[in-house]
Parts: structure tokens; C-alpha cells; sequence
């Protein structure tokens, strides 16, 4: 990832081109986000909702729409349908629905295996990124210090 630095600045590079095709992030405050007239590519033609896939992972983990929904806050329908429509989607069967229990088909054995690693995957990186920002602000307080220091006279 190379930085950009506004010309003539001494401020540290707060922005980044991401590798491919014109992407420029902020890389400091509130958000990371894209900066205006820098586009980033729609998932959605290709991604389920991120939130049905999160309910997803939760419903796999624990083998229970309901114990899935009390982990994420909703009720168990709202599981289900959220379920249902990653199914549509997918246009196959991720669960096997019994008697007060599901029980992952291999689809769903298959899915919640990528779903699981792509989610660690994002944790790694937000801890990564999180912890060089944090880096970043030390290094800037550290030259705030150092460039606001009297230098002895001659």
C-alpha cells in the first residue's frame, strides 16, 4: 500500500491507494472510509447481506435459531427468515429443520466454514489496522513533541 502526502506537508501520510483499481482511503478519525471520487466496487451482485451471512455464522455455530437469535439480539423469526433468504438466494438448503433443532446439510457445512474464516479474517485486520492507527497517532504526538522543542542556541 503506498501513502500519499499532500506536497510540501511534514504531516505523516493519513491517507492510502489501496492496491487495484483507484481506491483512496482515509486512514485516521472517525472512519476509514473511501474519499470522494474514488470508487469501491459493489460486493452486492455477488455477496448475500453481510447481516444474513452474521446470522448465519451464529445459527451454524450454535446449532439453534434461537440460541443464535439471544446471542444477536432478535427474535428467532427474525433468524429464520433472515435464514430463509440466504437459502433463496443461494437457491439451496443450508439447514436440516427438525423438531426443536437444525442441523447444518453440506451446503451449509461448506458455507459456514468460508463464512467463519472470512469473519476471523476481518477481526484480524480490524485489530491490525486498529493497532497501526494507534501506532500512527504515537509517532505523530511523538513528532508534535519533538518539532515543538526549543533547540538550544549556539
Amino acid at each position: 500500500m503506498s501513502c500519499l502526502r499532500a506536497a510540501g506537508s511534514t504531516a505523516p501520510a493519513r491517507f492510502a491507494l489501496w492496491p487495484g483499481p483507484k481506491f483512496l482511503y482515509r486512514l485516521s478519525g472517525p472512519r476509514s472510509v473511501p474519499l470522494p471520487g474514488f470508487a469501491m466496487p459493489s460486493l452486492r451482485r455477488t455477496l448475500s447481506s453481510l447481516s444474513a451471512l452474521a446470522t448465519f455464522e451464529a445459527a451454524a455455530r450454535l446449532a439453534s435459531f434461537t440460541r443464535a437469535a439471544e446471542e444477536l439480539g432478535v427474535t428467532q423469526a427474525a433468524v429464520s427468515r433472515q435464514i430463509r433468504a440466504l437459502e433463496t438466494d443461494l437457491n439451496t438448503a443450508l439447514f436440516l429443520r427438525q423438531h426443536r433443532r437444525v442441523e447444518l446439510t453440506r451446503a451449509g457445512h461448506l458455507l459456514a466454514g468460508a463464512v467463519t474464516s472470512g469473519f476471523d479474517r476481518i477481526a484480524e485486520v480490524i485489530e491490525t489496522l486498529t493497532d497501526l492507527l494507534d501506532w500512527l497517532d504515537e509517532l505523530d504526538d511523538v513528532q508534535e513533541v519533538y518539532h515543538n522543542a526549543a533547540l538550544p542556541e549556539s
